[in-house]
């Protein structure tokens, strides 16, 4: 299992904690080019972008690849009640 694997599964588990539907959000991950440090190490960064599932309509995007940052800014952006597949 992939890294981002994971972290859409971590996702999922906070849908299911809030009893909303996993299936209702799409989590699709963007690449971005990497990224060569002055002390040699390459960073891999990558966009996420939840959408609704039916009809793709872009609910939230975050910034991935620096742990799980953009799973718990999902989780709080959740619990803030930001975002809802309601009426799609």
């Amino acid at each position: 299992m992939s890294g981002f694997d994971a972290e859409v599964e971590a996702a999922q588990q906070l849908l299911a904690q809030r009893h909303e539907r996993a299936s209702d959000f799409s989590f699709r991950k963007k690449d971005r080019p990497a990224v060569l440090c002055a002390d040699g190490h390459c960073l891999n960064g990558y966009d996420v972008e939840v959408t609704t599932r039916r009809r793709g309509v872009k609910l939230a995007a975050y910034a991935g690849g620096s742990g799980r940052r953009w799973v718990e800014q999902f989780g709080a952006d959740l619990a803030a009640r930001r975002f809802s597949p309601e009426g799609d």
